[in-house]
C-alpha cells in the first residue's frame, strides 16, 4: 500500500475490522492509505458495490486487489459491478474452496494426494480412518495455516475436526485502487456446505521439500516470478518460518509444468497465485493454490529479488494494463521469521541496525522490553522478520539464520515458568 501511495495512487483499505492488524509489523504503514473503510460481516459476500457506494472516495474506482482468499469471490464480484477486469466468478469461487479445487485437479489428473471432504465430527473421523494416520485437518477455506491440524493421533484429529466444524471436542493523483482484506471465515466462497455448515478438508499426509510457485496471470498468460523454498519446521507445527527467493531445486521442471497445469485445470485468467508444493520422492504434490499473491512481507522479498515492483505488477492486474514478462532475478532475498520455542517475557531489546551482519535490509519486531510472547504453534504467534540480501541463496540463506540468532539472543527471553505472574504484560 505505501508504495502504491509513493506512485501517486490513491488507495482505499476495505477491512471487516481493522485492529485485527494492528499487532502486525509496519502497521503504522495504514497511515499510507487515502482512507480505511470498515464494513461489517465483509466476508458474508454481500453485494459490495452497493454496501461501498459514497465511501470509496470523490475518485472512480479504477481497479480492486483482494488480499484474503475468503473474498475473492466477493471482490470479483465488486470489479465486475464496477465494469474492472476481474477473474471469473466461477475461478474465484472455486479458488475459495480448497476442497473443490482437490476435485477439480484430481478430474484433471493432477496430484495423487488421498482427501475427504467432511461436514460433521463423523464423517471427519471416517475419513481418518480411510486415509490413515497421520493426516492433515483443515478449514475449506481460510488463511494464514489457521485452523491447521498435523494429527498423528485419532483424538488430534477428532480435536482439529472440532476446531474446523465449531463443535464441542468429542461430540489518486491517478487511479484510485481499492484493496480488500477482511478478518472473518464467512461463506463468501462457498466454505460451507449447502446448509451453511462449515466444512473441514481431511488430507493425507506427506513428506517433502515444501515450495511455493509465486505467479500472476493476465489473460491466461502466465507471469511466473519463480520458486520459494519454506525453512523447515518441526512436525506438527504450522507456523512459516521464512524461506529464501528464488529458489532451485531438483524437480524444478516437473513443479512448473505441476503449476501451469493447475492454472488450466482450474481456468484462472486474471488472478496472482501463491501456489504451495511438496516435493515428494514420487513428484509434486498440492498443499493448496491461494488466489492471491503471496502473504506477509513476501511480495517485498521478491521485489528486491526481481529488482521489479510486485506491488506495480497487481495494479497492472487490476486495472488491465499489460504485466511485464519475467525476468532473471538480481540476488537471492531471504526471509526469517522471529519466534520463540517457549512463552516467555521479553527482557533485551533489538540490535541497531551496525550490529546487524552486512546484507540485513529489513529487521522488524513487535514485541519489546516487558512484552509476554507466546511459544511457536502457529503464524500468529511470530513476532518480527528480518529479510538478507545476498549473491547466491547459500549467503542469504546463512547469513539470515546468523542474524535471526542474534537478534533472539539480544531479545532475552525468560521463560514464563521463571517470571512471577505479576511480571510483564500480555502482548496483545
Amino acid at each position: 500500500m505505501a508504495e502504491m501511495a509513493d506512485d501517486g495512487i490513491e488507495v482505499t483499505f476495505v477491512t471487516e475490522r481493522l485492529d485485527a492488524y494492528r499487532a502486525n509489523a509496519g502497521f503504522e504503514l495504514i497511515e499510507r492509505a487515502a482512507r480505511v473503510v470498515e464494513v461489517t460481516d465483509l466476508s458474508g459476500g454481500h453485494d459490495l458495490a452497493a454496501r461501498l457506494r459514497g465511501r470509496l472516495g470523490p475518485h472512480p474506482v479504477d481497479g480492486v486487489i483482494c488480499r484474503d482468499e475468503n473474498l475473492l469471490h466477493a471482490a470479483a464480484r465488486f470489479a465486475r459491478d464496477l465494469g474492472l477486469p476481474h477473474e471469473s466468478l466461477e475461478a474465484a469461487r472455486l479458488l475459495g474452496d480448497k476442497s473443490a479445487v482437490r476435485e477439480r485437479l484430481g478430474k484433471a489428473g493432477i496430484g495423487s494426494l488421498r482427501w475427504r471432504r467432511a461436514v460433521t465430527e463423523e464423517e471427519g473421523l471416517a475419513a481418518v480412518d480411510e486415509i490413515g494416520l497421520p493426516c492433515v485437518v483443515k478449514p475449506t477455506s481460510g488463511r494464514y495455516s489457521v485452523g491447521v491440524t498435523v494429527a498423528w493421533t485419532r483424538e488430534q484429529a477428532a480435536a482439529g475436526l472440532a476446531e474446523v466444524l465449531g463443535s464441542p471436542y468429542g461430540n489518486g493523483a491517478g487511479n484510485a485502487t481499492a484493496s480488500a482484506a477482511g478478518t472473518g471465515g464467512g461463506d463468501a466462497n462457498g466454505d460451507q456446505d449447502g446448509e451453511g455448515r462449515p466444512a473441514a478438508l481431511v488430507e493425507e499426509y506427506a513428506v517433502g521439500r515444501h515450495v511455493s510457485a509465486e505467479l500472476i496471470v493476465q489473460d491466461g498468460r502466465v507471469v511466473l516470478y519463480g520458486f520459494a523454498e519454506r525453512v523447515p519446521t518441526a512436525p506438527g507445527t504450522t507456523a512459516e518460518l521464512g524461506g529464501h527467493f528464488p529458489a532451485r531445486f531438483p524437480g524444478m521442471g516437473a513443479a512448473r509444468r505441476f503449476v501451469l497445469d493447475a492454472v488450466e485445470a482450474l481456468g484462472v485468467r486474471a488472478s496472482a497465485l501463491h501456489v504451495e508444493l511438496l516435493l515428494t520422492p514420487t513428484g509434486p504434490e498440492l498443499i493448496e493454490v491461494n488466489g492471491r499473491i503471496a502473504g506477509h512481507v513476501v511480495t517485498r522479498q521478491m521485489s528486491l529479488a526481481l529488482d521489479r515492483s510486485v506491488a506495480r505488477d497487481l495494479v497492472a492486474l487490476a486495472t488491465g494494463t499489460p504485466v511485464e514478462d519475467a525476468a532473471p532475478p538480481v540476488a537471492t532475498v531471504a526471509l526469517r521469521a522471529l519466534w520463540s520455542r517457549t512463552e516467555g517475557i521479553v527482557r533485551g531489546t533489538v540490535p541497531g541496525p551496525r550490529e546487524l551482519p552486512a546484507g540485513v535490509v529489513d529487521c522488524e519486531v513487535t514485541a519489546g522490553p516487558g512484552d509476554r510472547v507466546p511459544a511457536l504453534g502457529t503464524n500468529h504467534d511470530r513476532f518480527g522478520y528480518l529479510m538478507v540480501r545476498g549473491a547466491d541463496a547459500a549467503t542469504a540463506v546463512r547469513t539470515a539464520a546468523e542474524a535471526a540468532d542474534l537478534v533472539q539472543e539480544a531479545l532475552r527471553i525468560e521463560p514464563v515458568a521463571a517470571v512471577r505472574p505479576e511480571a510483564g504484560r500480555e502482548r496483545p
